[in-house]
């Protein structure tokens, strides 16, 4: 099971459709879309980008209007052969990146083997009618946090449970599976770390919420996993749904979340700093500060807040509660906001509770000059700043206050 980190979504044309299937020689001198398309003004570049970061065997170069990815694709579904296969995206035009030969009969058909018929993707009755594209027919690539891309299919027609094993992931993907959605949508969407899963080998319902969401017990026995999981993302105005027939579990009945297996403090550093930082407060591509997309480090928030305990690193505890997993519930904060050019690595991150959070967003905040930051004799680093004219002293890890310090000398 592979746990999601971004889904890539595309609704299906009538064109798309019918020329995946179209016979040889259909078209005068050979003509007809043969790739998927996806507009940048529905998924900028920088977005591709991100979600292309860091995935295993990547292969990057530019064509004439952008850029060019290739990388290796595993395909959901026991019916295909796995892995094996590339896959090359690039920029077609300036108003679309593409996915090419996904015909079925020419030789440079590279066809995506989660997208084949033998996987129960469909097929026309009559491969020369250019109006039998089923209904909410989507495909998608989604990343995971190992850093492999998977693809799939599902119709989204009313009558099936799209790609969705339980109705939390459905809620999850919300936006995606909006019954609004028509021939020609894309998107793309985040996934929170822990949230959503990928089965391979189920090609019908290969989306499931969280591991503690599995299938529904029989009723004269009602255990954790029974129990509809609490999403820790939501798509914006997704509703919040109950698990599927049958009553909820009482507060009593079920149990809470198991609490995640603390990692020692070197793992966390590991995770944290075992790599180099991808890119320096205030540096990085100019058309990703231009466009203000950024896609969140979740990974590094989540080491983050592991190192320090969740606790917030000016008032601790203080201002907090315990979340069901039985920590404590704090926010990341960027010392330099995104949209102004802030890099989203853990030099530009604190952690901190809810009110500080608003505060540090909202109160009369004092400049934060990193190159102020005071070493204490034990390697961590604090930093006084002032909150609507009070005094509040933020703190530093060591190993976080290093990289810290030298990202504010280089800053100055």
């Amino acid at each position: 099971m592979k746990e999601l980190k971004a889904i890539v979504y595309r609704y299906l044309t009538e064109a798309e459709f019918f020329n995946m299937y179209k016979p040889t020689k259909t078209e005068a001198g050979g003509g007809g879309q043969l790739y998927i398309d996806f507009l940048t003004s529905k998924i900028p570049v920088p977005r591709w980008q991100e979600f292309f970061s860091r995935v295993t065997g990547l292969h990057r170069t530019r064509v004439k209007n952008g850029p060019r990815w290739e990388f290796p694709v595993w395909s959901i579904g026991p019916a295909v052969r796995m892995g094996g296969q590339t896959l090359r995206v690039y920029q077609r035009r300036p108003e679309s990146i593409c996915i090419p030969n996904q015909n079925v009969n020419t030789r440079s058909a590279n066809r995506v083997h989660a997208w084949a018929v033998a996987n129960g993707f469909p097929e026309p009755p009559n491969p020369n009618n250019r109006h039998s594209l089923p209904r909410g027919l989507a495909v998608f690539l989604a990343r995971t946090y190992d850093n492999e891309i998977w693809a799939g299919w599902f119709l989204n027609d009313g009558r099936s449970q799209g790609p969705c094993r339980d109705a939390n992931a459905a809620s999850l993907l919300g936006t995606m599976l909006d019954r609004g959605r028509k021939a020609g949508d894309v998107g793309i969407m985040d996934i929170a770390p822990g949230t959503l899963y990928l089965e391979d080998t189920n090609a019908a319902l290969p989306l499931r919420s969280g591991r503690t969401a599995a299938e529904p017990t029989p009723p004269t026995r009602l255990t954790s996993a029974s129990a509809t999981p609490v999403a820790a993302v939501r798509p914006s105005g997704a509703a919040t749904r109950g698990r599927a027939g049958g009553r909820a579990p009482t507060a009593t009945a079920a149990r809470l979340p198991r609490r995640p297996r603390q990692r020692t403090e070197e793992e966390v550093i590991a995770s944290l700093f075992g790599e180099d930082e991808r890119e320096g407060i205030g540096e990085g591509d100019p058309s990703r500060i231009v466009t203000r997309i950024r896609l969140r480090n979740q990974a590094a928030v989540r080491d983050l807040k592991e190192l320090y305990q969740h606790k917030c690193q000016i008032t601790g505890d203080e201002f907090t509660f315990l979340k069901r997993d039985g920590t404590l519930y704090t926010e990341a904060h960027h010392l330099i906001p995104l949209g102004y050019g802030g890099a989203d690595d853990p030099r530009n991150i604190i952690i901190v509770s809810t009110l500080i959070h608003r505060m540090l967003h909202y109160a009369e905040v004092s400049d934060i000059a990193l190159s102020r930051i005071v070493q204490n004799p034990d390697g961590s680093a604090r930093l006084v700043i002032q909150i609507n004219g009070k005094d509040y002293t933020i703190t530093w890890h060591p190993q976080h206050a290093d990289r810290v310090r030298h990202a504010g000398q280089t800053t100055t």
